[in-house]
């Protein structure tokens, strides 16, 4: 995970690789024991890092190291050690002091420090914050410092960020500057435009806010100001800031905490609400949404003085007392069914008004309040919708469907199905907009097969001009899709439903071309493929939108449902290269990306890698429309996906150094991914074997080491994003070569199309075994994760992309030896057939070679239970290629002492036996193999390897000069020197095969 090394001992271990790594134990001499040159990650990566390890060695001495797992003798630093480092870095950056690295900040340094370490997060914010406060020129720049900290952690933390604000808040409470103090309302405020959609944080984060105020060194006088000041009080930070204009649902939460009895020492509920009117008119932003949030926010905490919240709110705003006063009614006269309906009915044209203020009472369900509305009242059904959508949104769907007669499929009152889906779309959050329209086109007919056509237009338009309304563009796609996943039973309908989406996306002034992608996306089972393409192109066409866009993305999602699963990668990838140069780049990307993600989703974090790594389009950009596709999380930072910030962080840290003629850094740089978001292990060894495949091992051995016990997870992304049997593979892109494209090659040893897949298997099971080994867990977990891990991967390395791995009809280049075979084992006593290697014994090579010590005469128990677990499943036919293969690795690393005789005892302890046992454990009878065929294929690859054959996928794990040989790596029939094969040092030492060689 890290490694702690002083300056003098870090250079000498950069220089040992172009890739800035450590040099790791060599298999063959074996080391004693295993890591005994084992370096860890180094802190090369990350500055900030490699700055509070120096630090928290100079303080503590050199055996207190941030590395992991701890080397022996030496120990991790303790919480209070750890923060006390912190607290010294913090002091010396802002002061200038001398070490302080280039580039790092407070704020990089908070980041850092709390990712690395997340159970110590609040002591760690604490550290920071109080080495900000005792140690800035001035209060004004410790207020900056902590603002920029409290900015980083939001913006790389955003699920944890309720949780380490109350440190940085505390911390600034407790300064007895009146500044700093002062400045909770802002640093409250920041966080909060970190993560506006995510209500759950957000009242959180204000609360601690108030908290910390309240317990803060100011005067009462101060704390009134601090909270209610026009200009710098909590409440104008909150209310003014530009997140809350036109949020209905995040006034709502924020008044709510604002206006909890508990903070009313700080200022009267009359203040605060006086502010809080005076902050939303300071910004324009006082209309009869806004303000009946405002209403349902304070009622939600001081429901008991509903009068006092109506005459003060609605005495401030002369224009929409009367609605907000309507609002608190539906508070006070709700408490039964009977009382909803007669106060309705006596004000019907606010019915509105009184369901906003019904569902946030709670004494009657919003669907009830909703349905009652409709029927009793004349305001417009939309608002209706929209009101009590906004009061409960956390019940957004069930609110909706509450307007509508789910049995006779009609909507209550005077409503329409568009009217309820104008509603809706305006009010419920993003991520639920086309859950919204799903749910009500299933409602407008008794059968999906049978729906009306201009209904259904109706909707789709409605709900993009609710979703437009309230600034959620990025639900366009969304609420297309899910109407055609809908409507596409019914016959007939497609093509104008994509007409109307195309249409009303462009009145919203969107990209008119998305409606076409998402409609075919949503046609799950393309059978109105051609009805939408027609009817789409032709629309696009005619309100002047971009229909090389439309088509680009249209192809791909044909391409995704026509292709099949194991197709899915390369068609992608191939579609991104061919937009990323057509006659509309820009928009054919985007158009892309949407058709990645909508017609995969599953794959939405490869879509957005490849998106940034075959073309220029601004990768903040690329990022929001993948989010915008992938509608799923509430956690989300500025409306983006966390998971894809973090696909959209590692490809363009990985393709900038690329282009910029180097990468120094891809395993420490993945490693430090995983330790600080370990949760996104998958994510990040997706995101970096997409934009570099070519180092697939790498990253294999990254992920294995620094999350081994979950690392399976990440196997088969790791496999299928290699690129091993794409005959057209895009590698890293480069100065000289932006799109990556490589070519054909007669023989492994230099860059091109994979020729040797199994070996290329090998390469990533190797450095995945060695990864789970230098993790130096227990000897019970790294069975485990052995077990776990390499079951995948041999899993994965039967096929790829609808493939088969197989190595070459002619994998020999020794003179009078180019039209000769590999020799497999047929299961009798020395006897074979001429056949091309597969790729699940290339992964067995790969991991039995990384086990092994020189000298070993048999395998381990845990090998054992390892070959048992990893031929099952789609592996299993090809048994008797993994038991010559474990033989022949084996015999070829471990030397002499494994013996080939089949004479004698066979039985534990014999290696034939052993091997053969453990696979036969599984296999047993399948296809008529016996234990005595598996012994015998045992016993061929042992020979085999003493004749200096190489077994299958061998070249992965090296050959002398392997990589870039450009065709002077020798490989005989028979006879090779064991010396100049299975050289493999892990995914970090420097003769690893790169896939692209094999």
């Amino acid at each position: 995970m890290l490694s702690g090394l002083g300056g003098i001992a870090l250079a000498s271990v950069l220089a040992t690789s172009a890739y800035g790594q450590g040099q790791y134990y060599p298999v063959n001499p074996a080391g004693a024991p295993y890591g005994s040159t084992y370096t860890g990650i180094t802190v090369h990566s990350s500055p900030n890092l490699q700055f509070l390890q120096n630090t928290l060695q100079t303080i503590y001495g050199p055996t207190v190291t941030l590395q992991v797992p701890i080397p022996t003798g030496s120990t991790a630093p303790t919480t209070a050690q750890y923060t006390n480092t912190v607290l010294t870095c913090a002091q010396a950056i802002v002061t200038g002091g001398a070490g302080v690295p280039a580039g790092v900040t407070v704020g990089s340094l908070a980041a850092e420090a709390v990712g690395w370490r997340p159970a110590d997060l609040a002591a760690t914010t604490t550290a920071v914050s109080q080495g900000i406060i005792t140690s800035s020129a001035t209060p004004a720049a410790a207020v900056a410092n902590l603002n920029s900290v409290t900015d980083a952690l939001a913006k790389v933390q955003p699920s944890l960020i309720n949780s380490i604000v109350p440190s940085i808040f505390n911390a600034a409470g407790a300064s007895t500057n009146t500044t700093i103090a002062s400045s909770i309302p802002q640093l409250t405020a920041t966080a909060v435009a970190d993560v506006p959609t995510d209500l759950t944080r957000v009242n959180s984060i204000v609360n601690a806010g108030l908290a910390a105020l309240s317990a803060s060194t100011l005067t009462a006088a101060q704390k009134t100001t601090a909270f209610t000041d026009p200009s710098t009080g909590i409440v104008a930070a909150l209310l003014a800031a530009p997140v809350a204009t036109n949020n209905p649902a995040l006034i709502d939460i924020e008044v709510k905490n604002l206006t909890f009895g508990g903070f009313s020492g700080m200022a009267s509920l009359t203040a605060v609400l006086n502010a809080s009117v005076a902050a939303l008119q300071s910004k324009s932003n006082a209309t009869n949404a806004t303000m009946a949030s405002l209403v349902d926010g304070a009622l939600r905490s001081q429901g008991g003085n509903a009068s006092t919240i109506a005459s003060v709110v609605g005495g401030l705003n002369p224009g929409t007392q009367s609605y907000t006063d309507q609002v608190v009614a539906g508070y006070n006269n709700s408490s039964s069914l009977t009382a909803f309906q007669g106060y309705v009915t006596a004000n019907p044209s606010f019915a509105d008004a009184i369901a906003s203020g019904a569902t946030v009472r709670g004494a009657l369900t919003s669907p009830v309040i909703v349905q009652w509305a409709l029927v009793d009242g004349t305001a417009a059904p939309s608002s209706v919708v929209a009101a009590a959508v906004y009061a409960n949104q956390s019940n957004a769907i069930a609110t909706v469907l509450g307007a509508i007669n789910t049995t006779a499929r009609t909507p209550y009152g005077a409503a329409t199905f568009a009217d309820i889906a104008m509603g809706g779309a305006t009010a419920a959050p993003v991520e639920q907009v086309g859950n919204v329209v799903a749910n009500i086109l299933n409602y407008t007919s008794t059968s999906n097969t049978t729906l009306n056509s201009t209904t259904v237009d109706s909707v789709v338009n409605a709900a993009i001009a609710g979703a437009n309304s309230a600034g959620k563009t990025g639900a366009f796609a969304d609420i297309v899709y899910k109407a055609e996943a809908v409507a596409y039973v019914t016959p007939g309908i497609s093509g104008a439903l994509v007409t109307q989406a195309v249409d009303s996306i462009n009145t919203a002034g969107g990209s008119s071309y998305i409606a076409v992608i998402a409609a075919l996306a949503g046609d799950l089972h393309g059978a109105n493929r051609s009805a939408i393409q027609t009817a789409g192109f032709a629309e696009v066409g005619a309100t002047s939108g971009d229909v090389t866009a439309a088509q680009s993305g249209a192809s791909l999602v044909q391409a995704i449902q026509t292709g099949g699963a194991t197709k899915t990668y390369t068609n992608t990838l191939s579609a991104f290269n061919t937009a990323s140069t057509n006659a509309s780049p820009t928009n054919s990307v985007i158009a892309d990306l949407y058709a990645a993600v909508l017609a995969n989703p599953n794959e939405a974090d490869a879509g957005l890698a490849v998106a940034i790594k075959q073309s220029s389009v601004s990768d903040s950009l690329l990022v929001s429309v993948a989010s915008d596709a992938y509608r799923t999380s509430h956690s989300t930072f500025l409306g983006l996906n966390p998971a894809l910030q973090e696909v959209r962080k590692v490809v363009t840290h990985v393709k900038s150094e690329a282009l910029a003629g180097n990468i120094g850094d891809l395993f420490d740089f993945v490693g430090h991914e995983i330790v600080t978001n370990t949760a996104m292990t998958q994510d990040i060894a997706v995101a970096a074997t997409v934009i570099d495949p070519d180092h697939a091992h790498y990253i294999a051995g990254s992920v294995a080491f620094n999350n081994p016990l979950q690392a399976s997870a990440s196997v088969g992304s790791i496999f299928t994003y290699a690129q091993i049997t794409n005959p057209h593979p895009l590698a890293l892109p480069s100065l000289t070569n932006p799109s990556g494209a490589l070519g054909t090659k007669a023989f492994p040893g230099s860059i091109g199309v994979v020729i040797d897949q199994p070996a290329a298997a090998a390469a990533i099971t190797a450095s995945l075994a060695t990864g789970i080994l230098e993790a130096n867990l227990s000897t019970t977990d790294t069975k485990n994760a052995l077990i776990s891990t390499i079951s995948a991967a041999v899993i994965a390395s039967v096929v790829q992309n609808n493939t088969v791995l197989r190595g070459p009809v002619n994998p020999f280049n020794g003179a009078g030896d180019t039209a000769k075979t590999f020799q497999q084992s047929d299961g009798g006593v020395g006897t074979s057939r001429s056949e091309q290697t597969y790729g699940a014994a290339g992964a067995i090579t790969g991991y039995i070679a990384e086990v092994t010590n020189n000298g070993d005469s048999t395998i381990s128990a845990v090998t054992a239970a390892v070959l048992t677990a990893a031929v099952g499943g789609n592996a299993r036919p090809y048994a008797l290629e993994m038991a010559q293969a474990a033989g022949q690795a084996l015999r070829w690393v471990g030397g002499t002492n494994v013996s080939s005789a089949a004479g004698g005892s066979m039985a534990a302890g014999n290696p034939i036996f052993d091997i053969a046992s453990a696979i036969n454990t599984t296999v047993a009878g399948l296809g008529g193999i016996t234990l005595t065929n598996l012994e015998n294929a045992v016993a061929f690859g042992i020979t085999q390897a003493a004749a200096g054959v190489i077994g299958a996928g061998a070249l992965g794990l090296n050959a002398t000069n392997m990589n870039n040989s450009n065709g002077t790596v020798v490989v005989k029939a028979i006879g090779n020197n064991n010396s100049d094969f299975y050289i493999h040092r892990s995914a970090t030492g420097a003769p690893v095969t790169d896939i692209f060689n094999l």
